[in-house]
């Protein structure tokens, strides 16, 4: 968890609970002169600070983190793609400036995603969106799809086709 945390810490969870940096209660840390000192927001603050997220490693070694935990949730999460073979350029990123449309919105309402776009053919200039995935934590399977399905209409309405598989899980570890 050292390296996660003291580099901030982003995850699913993120929208909802804030960096994993911001779950630390306090930290026991061996410093660069050799003392074992405890830092948090009483005792070293300019230390715990900076090791949470502020250059990490540079200012000594964790030996331990207490973090703040919270009860298990459910989680949907969705998994599609499309790609520019079947369709115009302009029209696959259409698609893509769709999905930062919705973006802002969905993360009001705690979602995270893992997307990326990738170079599907790169010799013919082909590209591919890959959501790998839209996860929603705390979120019904009704809930996500709900939450989804404005810019599934405006891909459809593009003429993109997706083939999403949506999946409920009951914990977050499942997920």
């Amino acid at each position: 968890m050292g390296g996660y945390i003291q580099g901030g810490g982003h995850s699913p969870l993120s929208s909802i609970y804030g960096m994993a940096a911001d779950q630390v209660l306090n930290m026991e840390v061996v410093t660069a002169d050799g003392r074992f000192v405890a830092a948090n927001a009483q005792k070293n603050p300019d230390l715990f600070w900076a090791l949470r997220g502020g250059g990490g490693s540079t200012f000594g070694i964790v030996t331990s983190v207490v973090v703040k935990a919270y009860p298990e949730m459910q989680v949907t999460s969705s998994i599609f793609s499309f790609t520019s073979v079947s369709i115009s350029k302009d029209t696959f990123w259409a698609g893509v400036r769709a999905y930062y449309n919705y973006f802002p919105a969905n993360v009001d309402l705690g979602t995270y995603a893992y997307f990326f776009v990738l170079a599907s053919v790169p010799s013919a200039g082909e590209f591919e969106f890959l959501m790998q995935p839209f996860f929603a934590p705390k979120k019904t399977l009704n809930e996500t799809q709900a939450i989804l399905q404005p810019w599934f209409d405006e891909l459809t309405a593009l003429g993109i086709s997706i083939l999403p598989t949506t999946r409920h899980f009951d914990s977050f570890w499942d997920a």
